[in-house]
């Protein structure tokens, strides 16, 4: 599953130390994982699937599964877990659940039709909403009356469409905040030059400000978001400014131009605030 904590539709993230760290090592932990997972996925995956879902699953109660995540994306790594959305008959409130198989994680975000087609529409905060992102990437695995493949296509609509443009409460709070950040960054600045304490503080405490600053972008762009080392592999060019910065901010050791790299986004965040108008579809 996505990192996350709770049931909320929105995913939270720690600081960015551990973002960076991701996005350094995936490469590489890809290359040295792809022989033991290709014989996984190519040969065992099926059957491996057919077994997760029947653990996790009450048939009885069950009218589909949707997989996503890395193996609906084809991301996948011999570490990675098992993404599964069960479209339930029952009303009990929206769940998630981890099982372990063979060692492997499963995790199961379960809900009936309709209270999954309401989380499409929940206000994340941040427009990642990770609910409408996994029918927009993921497939059905089962699908007895075709409840997956209609919530599929509302997803594919509503991610057309676009997030709504934020209320104006939102953009005067949000902008409140920009400024707010401007300025620790500026103080912050002088204070990683007292000692190599202090640098290292505002080494992480900067990084919880990129991480707010990225999502509000996002947020104020009127651009859905997710995991950010999933976006760094997004090619729609309507995300060309907020990647080409975040690329710059994970591989640059400077922490003077880490912190540039975050006021850029809180600069151009704060713009957006002022001038938000709705952002044409293209991609």
């Amino acid at each position: 599953m996505n990192s996350r904590s709770g049931c909320q539709d929105g995913i939270k993230y720690g600081g960015l130390d551990a973002v960076r760290a991701r996005a350094t090592a995936i490469a590489v932990a890809r290359c040295q994982s792809v022989r033991q997972s290709i014989g996984f996925i190519m040969s065992d995956f099926s059957s491996f699937l057919q077994q997760a879902v029947e653990a996790v699953t009450d048939r009885a109660d069950t009218l589909g599964v949707l997989l996503h995540g890395s193996f609906a994306t084809g991301s996948s790594d011999s570490n990675s877990d098992v993404d599964l959305i069960c479209v339930t008959r029952s009303l009990q409130p929206r769940r998630i659940v981890h099982h372990f198989i063979d060692g492997r994680e499963i995790g199961v975000f379960a809900g009936s039709r309709s209270q999954i087609s309401n989380s499409f529409h929940t206000d994340t905060g941040d427009n990642n909403n990770f609910v409408l992102y996994a029918f927009v990437r993921g497939r059905a695995v089962i699908d007895h009356d075709g409840d997956v493949a209609e919530l599929i296509r509302e997803a594919n609509r509503i991610w057309e469409q676009g997030p709504p443009i934020p209320a104006p409460e939102v953009r005067e709070r949000v902008a409140t905040s920009r400024q707010i950040i401007i300025g620790s960054l500026d103080r912050m600045t002088l204070r990683a030059t007292r000692s190599p304490q202090w640098r290292e503080m505002v080494d992480l405490f900067s990084a919880r400000l990129f991480n707010d600053c990225f999502y509000q972008y996002c947020r104020m762009h009127r651009l859905w978001s997710s995991a950010i080392w999933e976006m760094l592999t997004w090619t729609d060019p309507r995300y060309e400014e907020i990647l080409t910065v975040t690329r710059n901010y994970l591989s640059d050791p400077s922490l003077e131009n880490r912190l540039q790299a975050t006021r850029q986004l809180a600069e151009a965040t704060l713009l957006a605030c002022k001038n938000l108008e709705p952002v044409s579809k293209t991609g």
